[in-house]
């Protein structure tokens, strides 16, 4: 599914606006290298993410696409080189004690596997020659690539192979809330 328009105008901009005001040092780097995977190589990938409270009111209302499902929302920003390598999004995960969304329905040390993905583009006058598009692979003859568009979203049911393209030279950041 790829909706656009998906929130109020307003909402988007200050979602927009809280990204774009969110400290350096709040980001948290994530890639192959910061990731432990065990005896596993991982997938290939080199973002930013941030889990604070700046988005709340984005993450809530995504949240209300699914409100039957455990939320996991955290925002990324992908800046020159970011990508993520294919995947398909399959997660197993136990809840944390110190789990914000952790509750009577979803305690802690509940486990839980992803059964729904959902990507949310904040990032204004994106255009093609930057890269950063989601590329859905599930029919690799026929890949489809979308656009990280201000205010539209991309959900599918897990798992489903995709890819995020390798962000060019001197791209502003991508920011999205997944």
């Amino acid at each position: 599914l790829h909706a656009t328009d998906v929130f109020p105008q307003d909402l988007a901009d200050e979602s927009f606006r809280a990204l774009q005001s969110v400290d350096d040092a709040d980001w948290h780097l994530s890639s192959s290298s910061t990731v432990d995977y065990g005896d596993n190589k991982g997938i290939g990938h080199f973002y930013h993410s941030y889990r604070g409270r700046g988005v709340d009111e984005i993450k809530r209302r995504l949240h209300s696409i699914g409100p039957h499902m455990f939320p996991g929302f955290q925002a990324a920003r992908y800046t020159e080189s970011g990508h993520i390598a294919p995947h398909d999004d399959s997660q197993m995960f136990p809840i944390q004690a110190t789990d914000e969304n952790r509750s009577e329905r979803f305690p802690a040390g509940k486990v839980m596997f992803r059964k729904i993905a959902i990507v949310y583009y904040l990032t204004k006058d994106w255009r093609q020659e930057y890269g950063g598009r989601f590329v859905d692979l599930h029919e690799r003859e026929r890949p489809q690539a979308i656009g990280p568009a201000f205010n539209s979203l991309v959900a599918f049911l897990v798992p489903r192979v995709h890819e995020v393209e390798r962000l060019a030279a001197g791209c502003p950041p991508r920011l999205s809330v997944f």
